[in-house]
């Protein structure tokens, strides 16, 4: 959450990195205040909070299906 995106505002800050134009991929909710701090959020396998969240904000959603390593 909040740490989340303090911890990335510092890096990209001091690191020349705009995050207005940074993408961002997550499937949780507790990501959303990143996902707000970046110009290109994706949410991705979104838990049902996030999907709603992606939904609301017109956000990209992506899903992608789960294979198992012995099918």
């Amino acid at each position: 959450g909040q740490g989340k995106r303090h911890y990335a505002s510092l890096w990209a800050e001091s690191n020349d990195i705009d995050l207005g134009s940074s993408y961002f991929y997550t499937d949780s909710y507790y990501d959303l205040e990143l996902m707000e701090a970046v110009g290109n959020p994706i949410a991705t396998n979104p838990d049902r909070r996030l999907k709603k969240a992606a939904y609301l904000n017109n956000w990209p959603i992506l899903f992608f299906e789960k294979h198992s390593a012995f099918s």
